[in-house]
């Protein structure tokens, strides 16, 4: 939320750049483009919501698993009654016990509902710049069509349209390349405490979900809780990943065009770009690390390895 409050320029920079490339002139199949990829993001925001507030329900559902089992498989004491979290409110904790619980009901979906908002507009804005890189490379294959062929004369016909096409189709990389810069500039600190803080913490929630495993209610809640890490992480890199095929795949889209059909100086523009395109764009989290797929797995691996040797030490 912080980060958001700080890069507030940059964000509405983005939002802008947005709803301008949905405002200009583009053809339908271009539209249908970047309908279908608004589609896909949009499924993919939704569910990741709906899971993280499940996740979060069953959080807030551990206090409950007491006092249901007390009801329906009693025991000659009460069980041990579970709270949300440890804190001290200087009352006595068994008298008010209830206020104390509906207290946390309220603060715990709080933590949630932002993470879902932050995830949820970085994903979208990811989505927005690969939706974008598909529009150009769309546009690079079909720059030359069997409009612009060699006629018997060896003379290339509309060779200028052609040009023209190719030039446009540079200053929208370069677009797309600016607002990745950007997006990369706006989320590059916070994501890197995102990822430490993620790290740490599953290593410990995993630790605390082994040492539980004779208490279901609190097995279950930290291993939801571990969960809810996981998908977290990888809802960040994986839109971070197709940001970086993306990018990469103008190369390939150049060279299927029919370049081979155009006169000199409208080749030189497409090596120009085609070279550009082998740098990929990145997200990263500092500046030590990349927001990828592989990423992500060498964290998890990173932090079960922290988590095994936590639980040998016990």
């Amino acid at each position: 939320m912080c980060n958001c409050l700080y890069n507030i320029d940059k964000i509405k920079i983005l939002l802008t750049t947005i709803q301008t490339d949905w405002e200009s002139p583009m053809t339908e199949e271009e539209l249908k483009i970047l309908r279908d990829y608004g589609n896909q993001n949009r499924k993919i925001t939704h569910s990741y919501v709906y899971f993280i507030y499940v996740v979060t329900a069953m959080f807030l559902a551990t206090p409950m698993v007491p006092k249901i089992l007390d009801y329906y498989v009693p025991l000659n004491e009460s069980r041990p009654q579970l709270s949300l979290y440890q804190t001290e409110y200087f009352v006595d904790p068994v008298q008010y016990e209830v206020p104390i619980l509906i207290h946390a009901y309220i603060i715990s979906p709080f933590p949630s509902t932002i993470i879902v908002a932050f995830d949820s507009l970085y994903a979208n804005f990811v989505g927005h710049a690969c939706s974008m890189f598909a529009v150009v490379g769309y546009r690079l294959k079909n720059a030359v069509d069997d409009k612009y062929v060699w006629n018997k004369q060896r003379k290339i016909i509309q060779d200028n349209k052609a040009h023209q096409s190719m030039i446009s189709c540079i200053k929208d990389h370069n677009s797309i390349l600016e607002y990745c810069q950007i997006l990369k500039s706006s989320y590059n600190s916070c994501l890197f405490a995102i990822v430490v803080i993620n790290m740490l913490a599953l290593t410990i929630t995993g630790f605390q979900t082994v040492i539980k495993m004779d208490e279901i209610s609190e097995m279950i809640r930290f291993g939801t809780f571990s969960i809810g890490q996981v998908v977290h992480l990888f809802f960040l890199s994986w839109p971070a990943q197709k940001l970086l095929d993306h990018s990469l795949s103008i190369h390939q889209l150049v060279y299927l065009g029919e370049w081979y059909n155009i006169s000199t100086r409208t080749k030189k523009l497409s090596i120009f770009i085609m070279m550009r395109s082998r740098k990929p764009c990145i997200l990263s989290a500092g500046k030590m690390y990349t927001m990828s797929c592989e990423s992500f797995s060498r964290v998890i691996k990173t932090s079960m390895s922290y988590f095994t040797l936590l639980t040998s030490l016990r």
